[in-house]
């Protein structure tokens, strides 16, 4: 009989990455029957799981998979997010630790101390509060995490499956690729105003912004970008192997985000993910992004927050023939050195299944 487990999301997109391709793809390849709880009108392929959409508002999407939660009577619950975490943490010392795992996707205190909009007080509470939660969710769940530099937020050491790309749904670069783009999400703090202005100073003015974008600020990019003259596209969230089609097309991957503490430790998957299409990559530079380019002949760092300087590296990384002969050469091994590990996740579980006994 199948070992069952539930993959539950009630804020993130359905087709989101880390969890649908990486978790629900890998435990149902290693043969677990996956219910996947995620919000309306769920992902555009389930990966084999069953898929649950989350039907009404955030705070409603939240309620249902928390009851969810409450009442699984599966071999374990794959928890997402931070407004779960009461819930799961509850049916952790009712089921028991091995039962219940809590997927760490972001350094949540230091996310939320980036909030400008909250008051500076506000902040700081909002953020120990949730540091405090998160110390008592590992005495009582399984926690895995997504970046090894989320470790500080916890007294003791927990599994790390990185967020490498998932290189088997990856294309290769077109031969008559052109222009820029950045895929993921679009926000101010991961520097895509900053992206937009350098890119008008650049010899090739088209960008490409793939990946979810508030409404309110969707019109203040559109708006900068027809000041800046960039002729700039924007599709939306798109699914995993569209995003990477779509972003095969361009010459130059772009890496923009801001010195912030909730960046400054963290790999963007994003990185990895160019140089596996054989894209130049453009990254600012913090401390993980210089590690993930350095030795590389197709890659630029920036200082970051420097639109001079971005822009500088735009006109490198699109005017050089050896850059981009270079990032093709590369891909191979950026392909085979950092990737997914199925087997490893899916073996992970499968103790989760004993080690309660």
């Amino acid at each position: 009989m199948k070992p069952k487990v539930t993959v539950v999301t009630s804020v993130h997109p359905p087709d989101d990455p880390r969890i649908l391709h990486k978790t629900v793809g890998s435990l149902f390849a290693a043969g677990w029957d996956v219910t996947y709880l995620s919000p309306a009108p769920g992902p555009s392929d389930p990966r084999g799981a069953r898929s649950d959409p989350l039907e009404g508002t955030r705070a409603q999407r939240s309620a249902a998979a928390g009851r969810r939660i409450l009442s699984a009577d599966d071999d374990v619950t794959i928890v997402h997010d931070p407004e779960l975490l009461p819930a799961a943490i509850v049916a952790g010392m009712r089921r028991g630790k091995e039962r219940v795992v809590f997927d760490v996707h972001e350094d949540i205190p230091r996310q939320l101390m980036t909030r400008t909009r909250t008051p500076g007080p506000l902040r700081r509470l909002s953020a120990a509060g949730v540091l405090s939660l998160l110390r008592l969710a590992e005495r009582t769940l399984t926690l895995t995490l997504a970046e090894p530099n989320y470790g500080w937020m916890f007294h003791q050491d927990h599994p790390v499956f990185e967020n490498r790309p998932l290189v088997g749904s990856l294309p290769v670069r077109a031969e008559d690729a052109r222009g820029i783009v950045y895929v993921g999400d679009i926000t101010e703090a991961r520097g895509i105003p900053l992206l937009i202005r350098a890119t008008g100073r650049s010899r090739d003015r088209s960008l490409t912004l793939i990946g979810r974008c508030a409404p309110s600020l969707e019109e203040e990019l559109r708006s900068l970008a027809g000041h800046e003259d960039v002729s700039l596209e924007m599709p939306g969230f798109l699914p995993y192997d569209e995003a990477w089609q779509a972003a095969s097309r361009h010459l130059v991957g772009v890496s923009p985000l801001l010195d912030l503490p909730n960046y400054r430790w963290s790999l963007p998957t994003k990185i990895d993910e160019y140089r596996s299409v054989g894209l130049v990559v453009v990254t600012s530079d913090l401390p993980r992004s210089v590690e993930a380019v350095e030795g590389s002949d197709a890659a630029l760092v920036f200082p970051a927050g420097d639109v001079s300087s971005l822009s500088d590296a735009l006109d490198q990384a699109l005017g050089d023939p050896r850059r981009h002969e270079a990032a093709l050469a590369e891909a191979a091994g950026v392909r085979e050195r950092s990737r997914w590990d199925d087997k490893a996740f899916a073996d992970f579980y499968a103790t989760l299944l004993t080690s309660g006994q």
